[in-house]
């Protein structure tokens, strides 16, 4: 209590530390609680650059953050599971050029499509290292489109196809 009687007198840190624990204690551990337990009823995936080396990540709820090690991709949302099928299907990896991931992704998103409730909306947010976060632009979309529409329509005339049917019966 000596500080006390000096003039200008600071409360030493360890007081004050204390002082600020007690006092603000139930508030910043309601708080936490209340941050924790919050639902946003989303999926954000987390994609950035830490000492020049790609980081992916979610976070869901309740507020848990999850890293990706193991993997160079995640899916969300109700056709997840069906982009990430497509992925694997078509071959994905984490060494291709930007635009075959860009298209192998987009062909994810369309398949994905398919599923129930899924929006057709999309937008293509590009993350490379050194640069900006940047949104691929509308003609970027169109050709995507484009080659999507090329190489995954359903064969029109299907004649060999049921000629070769018939020969098997």
């Amino acid at each position: 209590t000596a500080w006390l009687e000096k003039p200008n007198a600071k409360i030493p840190t360890r007081l004050l530390i204390h002082f600020i624990h007690r006092a603000f204690a139930p508030a910043i551990e309601s708080s936490a609680k209340k941050i924790n337990e919050f639902e946003i009823g989303a999926q954000i995936i987390v994609a950035g650059f830490s000492s020049g080396i790609a980081r992916l990540g979610y976070v869901e709820d309740p507020a848990t953050l999850t890293w990706l090690y193991d993997r160079s991709y995640h899916t969300n949302g109700i056709g997840g599971p069906r982009a990430a099928e497509s992925l694997l299907v078509h071959g994905y990896q984490r060494t291709d050029d930007l635009a075959s991931v860009l298209f192998k992704v987009y062909v994810a998103k369309k398949q994905s499509e398919a599923g129930l409730g899924v929006g057709v909306d999309t937008d293509v947010a590009i993350l490379e290292r050194g640069t900006p976060l940047r949104f691929a632009s509308p003609a970027v979309i169109e050709a995507l489109e484009a080659e999507y529409q090329r190489t995954h329509k359903i064969p029109i005339d299907l004649t060999d196809i049921r000629r070769r049917l018939e020969r098997t019966r």
